[in-house]
This record gives C-alpha cells, structure tokens and sequence, in this order.
C-alpha cells in the first residue's frame, strides 16, 4: 500500500549489546529530542533500555524509536511475524501486516481508521493468495 509518511518508527532490542550499537548510530546521526523549547537532548542508554518512545530529529529526518508497541508488542514479540526486507546491504524487519492492524485498531485514531480498512483489505487478499 502506498502511504506517505514522514518519520521512520522502530521498535528495537533493549538488550545491553543492541542499545550501544544503538547509540551509536544515532550518535552518527546527530539524534536528538523533538524540545518545542529548543533544548538539544539526547538519548541515553538507560532511557533507550526502557519500554518507552523517543520521538528524535536526526540528520536525515524524525526518527521515532518505541521500546514497545501498543498492547506491550516488543522486539522478540514482533520479531516472529515480521518480514526480513534488503535494505541497501542490510536485512531489515518490518512489522507484520498483522502485527500493524493490531495496533492501529488499538490505537483507534481517527487518522489512522482509512488505513486500517485499506491493509484489511490488503490482508483479505493476501490470504486468498
């Protein structure tokens, strides 16, 4: 489905190892906090190991990185259904299409309601293939 969307939304491995490659590459990214006040706030290893959301501006555009999803979805709960796509020279996971309808009913935002029929639709026509 065709969407355009203006931010990249993560969700990431907390483990110990994962985060510092973490920081890192948001550090090679100029990462900081979205601060209506101006303020340049960056990420930190104990907040990236938590369950919570970062809503970062890097160099390359708004990064939102989510320690867990809607309905407590983490990494190795995502993991399991989500589709290994080449990203340049790296595998990526993408959130699985039900893993996506899941939580945007949850969330239940008007905004998000015509993109939940469209990838229900899309679902629909997956499994009759």
């Amino acid at each position: 489905m065709a969407r355009t969307t203006f931010d990249l939304d993560i969700v990431h491995d907390r483990s110990d190892a994962n985060v510092a490659r973490l920081l890192a590459a948001l550090a090679e990214l100029d990462a900081r906090y979205r601060d209506p006040a101006g303020r340049v706030l960056r990420p930190s290893q104990d907040g990236l190991r938590g369950p919570g959301q970062h809503l970062l501006l890097t160099n390359l555009g708004p990064l939102d990185i989510l320690g867990v999803m809607v309905g407590d979805r983490d990494f190795a709960g995502l993991a399991h259904s989500a589709t290994v796509v080449l990203l340049g020279s790296h595998q990526v996971r993408v959130i699985g299409l039900h893993d996506l309808i899941a939580s945007k009913r949850e969330l239940n935002r008007a905004k998000d309601l015509p993109v939940v029929a469209l990838l229900q639709a899309i679902s629909r026509q997956n499994d009759e293939t």
